[in-house]
């Protein structure tokens, strides 16, 4: 697929719902997806913020676990350097390309997921803080951003332009 070709359909296409379908992880999962990528994630985060204000911990574990979520919350990581943002080039809002690698990014809030070929994950021994923090995490709607890397435009079967959403389809690997 021809980067221009894609360039001009996203120009023309005015929704906020992208379909990813044959997306395969590094844990070579794969799965077809439905993104909105016209959701802000500051916005999810300042609601995310009044959800742990306001919410009342059953354990002093929770509690702490509460506070340290709240707290990557309102002080985030900001280590994106110059040479990290001069890499790439903005397609369209939530859509970037990597100038070197001509790797295609999309972000955007996960709507929905179906596993077409289940991942081989890693089994995982975490902390009892780790596990309260990540209770918490699935209340929240932030932790639902995400960000595809759909590979470059040799990679990508089709792209077509619909009424409710514009759909990508990934080749296989």
């Amino acid at each position: 697929m021809d980067i221009n070709y894609f360039k001009s359909e996203l120009e023309n296409y005015h929704g906020g719902f992208f379909s990813i379908q044959g997306y395969t992880n590094s844990h070579n999962e794969t799965s077809n997806y439905l993104i909105n990528v016209k959701v802000d994630r500051s916005n999810l985060i300042e609601q995310d913020i009044e959800i742990l204000e306001s919410f009342t911990a059953s354990s002093q574990l929770q509690e702490e676990a509460r506070k340290s979520v709240l707290g990557g919350l309102i002080s985030p990581q900001k280590s994106r350097s110059k040479g990290q943002t001069d890499a790439y080039e903005t397609i369209a809002p939530n859509i970037k390309r990597h100038k070197g690698t001509g790797n295609i990014f999309i972000t955007g809030q996960l709507v929905k997921k179906v596993v077409l070929v289940e991942g081989e994950y890693p089994t995982v021994n975490s902390a009892q803080l780790t596990i309260e923090k990540n209770k918490i995490k699935k209340l929240l709607k932030s932790t639902k951003y995400r960000q595809f890397c759909i590979g470059n435009e040799k990679n990508i079967d089709l792209v077509q332009r619909g009424a409710k959403a514009f759909t990508i389809v990934v080749k296989r690997k």
